[in-house]
């Protein structure tokens, strides 16, 4: 077995880079709210709704505190993927063409293959070890898959 296939497991940590953008995200959603001519119940009602989608995403994918949020990723030596998610199911799942890898950051799009439903996994560099980010990032380019359509 080469290094290029052997097999990742990588297990995500929260991240405070994505809960710093969601908030900066967010905040300036809730600042439009706030500035444009709306009725002040209008405005206030967007900034409750946008305050509500705050806590939802960072809970789900920046804290990963939410029951389907997803905990580990397993990429096998044959290619195929395993999501572990935290409420203790894990899924056979197909990493989709969307998939963005950067330096920065690395969004994987998945499908189930047993059941209908996507997956997304948004990884930071602090949402894994260093080592376990890079070696993601070099297969998945390696794969093909690192490439923007």
């Amino acid at each position: 077995m080469s290094q290029e296939s052997a097999p990742l497991y990588l297990e995500l940590h929260p991240s405070r880079i994505f809960a710093a953008v969601l908030l900066v995200v967010h905040g300036g959603a809730a600042v439009c709210a706030l500035i444009v001519s709306l009725p002040w119940l209008v405005r206030v009602l967007f900034v409750g709704f946008i305050l509500f989608s705050l806590r939802h995403t960072i809970f789900r994918w920046a804290l990963i505190r939410h029951n389907k949020a997803v905990t580990a990723l397993l990429w096998d030596d044959l290619g195929e993927w395993t999501l572990f998610s935290k409420n203790g199911k894990q899924m056979a799942v197909r990493l989709e063409p969307g998939s963005f890898v950067s330096p920065w950051w690395v969004v994987l799009d998945f499908s189930a293959i047993d059941a209908p439903g996507r997956y997304s996994a948004v990884l930071f560099p602090d949402s894994l070890d260093r080592e376990s980010f890079r070696r993601l990032r070099v297969r998945l380019r390696l794969d093909g898959r690192g490439e923007p359509r």
